[in-house]
């Protein structure tokens, strides 16, 4: 029996550092050879091959998503979640593993879950993808790894994935996704700053995050490195937003000087800690500078709107009890993040 995992599960597998090896090595299934189980058979035995591959226990596995074809007989067990699909499959939706084992993509996954995900979730869910962390159950409340995937290639299979389910809100969120962001934070911040006002956000210009900026001479004497890599950049302001936050920021003497190379080739720095973010009135602060850096008229906000605003912070900005240790964060935790069996 050929198992294809899909939603949470394969999302799980792709992100899982414990299982990094494995996927490393697997290749965009051919997708003439798809073809989806009618009748699935054998499942104790194939999820028990499943754990034996992946070197996992069957507690550590948890409940998999499978995906079969509409009309199958499917009754979910306490080990097997199933999920029909009918009509055509989007292009690249597979990635095979091994034999008769084939994970969603995770293009395949945002898509998936797109139907049930409330939108702010789904963006967080796309920024993670398009970055190089993943939502986990630690005391960081997330691990670090490479990008399983970009804006553009989301874009692209999306734009293949005529009539599926869930595609018209998988198509916005990828909308107001930037590739890059290094944590849930920069996440966040990026979201509250750029997302339109309908949604709760102030609707600024999307900066690049991440992105690299070539010092000149002078500067690289200063910083000691040709490259810097700025949390957001606003390229037509030369307007740069530090995050200072822990986890990159531990050495102050080496912020110091990255800010004096990033001065000397002529950008604007704006430091912001985890405490002006959830500070309102500083938070508008911040906002008003970087409109005014990139030309954007803020317009006053209805009701309405400051309703949604709340909101989306709520969401998206972790609690006040959530700071520990003046900025160390503690993250709470989505129902697809990583367990911390796979962290």
């Amino acid at each position: 029996m050929a198992l294809f995992i899909s939603h949470a599960s394969a999302l799980r597998m792709l992100m899982s550092p414990r299982l990094s090896s494995l996927v490393r090595y697997a290749r965009l299934a051919d997708d003439d050879a798809i073809a989806l189980e009618s009748e699935p058979s054998a499942i104790d035995e194939s999820v028990s091959r499943l754990c034996v591959l992946l070197g996992i226990s069957e507690i550590e596995l948890g409940r998999i998503d499978l995906i079969v074809r509409r009309g199958t007989s499917r009754k979910s067990t306490s080990r097997v979640r199933y999920h029909s699909w009918s009509g055509s499959m989007p292009r690249g939706a597979f990635l095979r593993v091994a034999d008769g084992l084939y994970l969603s993509t995770p293009e395949f996954c945002f898509l998936q879950l797109a139907g049930s995900l409330p939108m702010t979730d789904l963006l967080l869910l796309g920024m993670a993808l398009c970055g190089s962390y993943f939502p986990a159950d630690t005391e960081r409340g997330f691990v670090d790894g490479s990008p399983t995937t970009s804006v553009s290639k989301l874009t692209a299979f999306l734009a293949d994935a005529k009539r599926c389910k869930g595609v018209d809100r998988a198509r916005s969120a990828t909308a107001h996704l930037v590739d890059g962001a290094r944590s849930p934070m920069e996440s966040s911040l990026l979201l509250v700053l750029t997302l339109p006002r309908t949604m709760g956000g102030f609707g600024l210009a999307k900066p690049t995050l991440n992105g690299m900026v070539r010092l000149s001479d002078g500067a690289r004497a200063i910083f000691g490195y040709p490259i810097l890599r700025p949390d957001l950049l606003f390229p037509g302001a030369l307007l740069i937003i530090e995050y200072l936050g822990r986890a990159f920021h531990k050495d102050p003497e080496r912020d110091i000087r990255r800010e004096l190379a990033l001065r000397h080739d002529g950008f604007d720095v704006q430091f912001v800690s985890i405490g002006q973010i959830m500070d309102s009135r500083q938070l508008y602060e911040i906002v008003k500078r970087v409109a005014s850096a990139t030309g954007k008229k803020m317009r006053p906000a209805s009701a309405a709107i400051v309703a949604k605003r709340i909101a989306l912070i709520d969401r998206l900005i972790p609690k006040r009890e959530n700071v520990l240790d003046g900025e160390c964060l503690r993250y709470e935790r989505t129902w697809w993040a990583l367990p911390r069996c796979l962290a």
